[in-house]
């Protein structure tokens, strides 16, 4: 039995130790990941770098004749003759990708129509980030392909969008499956910026007999909202509605209300109306490193200059949002309203 290297993490947390571990080029792709109960374990090269992970030695199946797409790729445009720099940094929906314009600036037609081609892909679309606005709207341009929806298949979840038209990050799949796992049975939910049901489908399917508020001000967004409440038979449990969510959430007491904005401090207001003794509000929210250990005092600061007074619950981090810059999901109950 030959033993190698691993970092063992909790289920949860594969998909972003996955990531990171990828970015430095950590991972041995030889060996087979192993899935052990509610830990997994990660083949890795060295663990000399790796910190905040438990570190084991492990037998690993070997992958058998594998080769990622970017080896093929490659092998083609050498077949071609053409120098390229092939990165794996990019997202598939289906089949389409979506790539970073930071990470491949201006790829030429052979190179796309080569990826394209060894992936089985239709469209590429070029990532530029999302303009700025409640409204979420991405900057994506088509660089090959007809475009069109898209179907993304997530922990269960079926999701159709067009990616020139509404966003659709990845990166938070942890938070999305989080919330699917808690118990809100019996629950009134009120999800502040829906989108096209990040967080109202995973609650709505896998977190108990509740309904769900799904307000969402992006038109494009909301038709894919209600076409994947229909796509996910959830049509009893979400109730889209389209507009501000400032004067298109019901006036409700919720038991539950996600506010999965980086602006959302700014709708507070309407939080604190739609709220009683107890209810529990999820804050996504950019943090900067320097900030971490005392953003939520202004969190609670600000909602009692409102007239809510809120509980600390807890927090962890959805991912690295950039440089000294983290996404912050925390959650924090109403114990007094002042009003």
């Amino acid at each position: 039995m030959a033993l190698n290297t691993g970092v063992m993490v909790e289920k949860e947390e594969a998909n972003r130790t996955l990531r990171i571990l990828f970015r430095k080029g950590l991972v041995r792709k030889d060996l087979k990941i192993i899935y052990n109960g509610t830990k997994v374990i990660i083949p890795v090269k060295s663990a000399e770098s790796i910190v905040h992970a438990t570190t084991v030695q492990a037998d690993f199946e070997e992958r058998k004749n594998r080769i990622s797409p970017q080896d093929l790729i490659s092998m083609e445009l050498e077949k071609l003759r053409v120098s390229t720099t092939i990165h794996d940094n990019w997202i598939r929906f289906g089949d389409a990708l979506v790539i970073k314009e930071s990470i491949w600036k201006n790829p030429d037609k052979i190179l796309l129509e080569t990826v394209a081609r060894k992936m089985g892909l239709k469209t590429i679309y070029l990532d530029r980030g999302i303009k700025s606005g409640c409204r979420r709207t991405p900057s994506v341009s088509r660089i090959l392909g007809p475009g069109g929806e898209v179907t993304h298949r997530e922990n269960g979840i079926i999701y159709t969008f067009d990616p020139e038209k509404v966003m659709f990050s990845p990166g938070n799949v942890n938070a999305r499956i989080s919330e699917g796992r808690r118990d809100y049975s019996g629950m009134i939910i009120l999800d502040m910026f829906a989108g096209i049901g990040y967080f109202s489908l995973h609650i709505a399917k896998f977190s108990g007999n509740n309904t769900v508020f799904s307000c969402e001000i992006n038109p494009d967004s909301y038709h894919f909202l209600n076409r994947n409440v229909d796509l996910n038979s959830l049509q009893d449990s979400v109730i889209p509605l389209l507009g501000d969510c400032r004067s298109v959430a019901p006036a409700i007491k919720a038991d539950y209300i996600l506010m999965g904005h980086f602006q959302c401090l700014d709708y507070l207001v309407t939080a604190i109306l739609r709220s009683k003794i107890g209810t529990i509000i999820n804050f996504h929210v950019l943090v900067p490193t320097d900030r971490l250990d005392r953003y939520h005092y202004e969190i609670q600061s600000h909602a009692r200059s409102l007239g809510c007074v809120l509980d600390f619950m807890d927090q962890y981090v959805v991912k690295s949002f950039g440089p000294h810059m983290w996404h912050i999901s925390v959650k924090m109950r109403v114990s007094n309203l002042l009003l």
